[in-house]
């Protein structure tokens, strides 16, 4: 799989990656990525990488980088699409007797796949 790198944080030890086949984000360990002896990949590098899902989560493991800054001023970009954004709201808010509004599952899980240890599971781990 090949895809452009969205975010990426030392102090979270991760990175969020948008994938080719435009299906849910990866999220790449940079703890265990780097214990491999690779570098940080940032903002706009281009990665080949395997993925598995766990919990809900999408992960990358096994990155290369390809290409350092391929998408080049990608964060500013993405930044400008959405000049006034604001965070999504973290309580469920009522807009009509009959409607609700919950936050996104989707951010949830990539926080909390953020604050997981990032650990590969195998065939063998039981």
């Amino acid at each position: 799989m090949f895809g452009v790198v969205l975010w990426s944080s030392s102090e979270a030890e991760t990175a969020i990656i948008w994938c080719e086949d435009h299906k849910d984000l990866a999220v790449l360990c940079l703890s265990k990525h780097q214990r491999c002896g690779r570098a940080q990949p940032v903002a706009g590098d281009l990665l080949r990488f395997d993925t598995y899902e766990e919990n809900g989560v999408r992960k990358a493991v096994n990155a290369i980088n390809v290409a350092n800054s391929h998408c080049q001023g990608l964060e500013d970009a993405l930044k400008a699409a959405v000049p006034d954004a604001q965070p999504a709201p973290e309580a469920t808010q009522t807009v009509s007797p009959c409607a609700e509004i919950v936050p996104f599952p989707g951010k949830l899980r990539l926080q909390e796949a953020a604050a997981t240890d990032c650990k590969v599971r195998t065939g063998t781990d039981r």
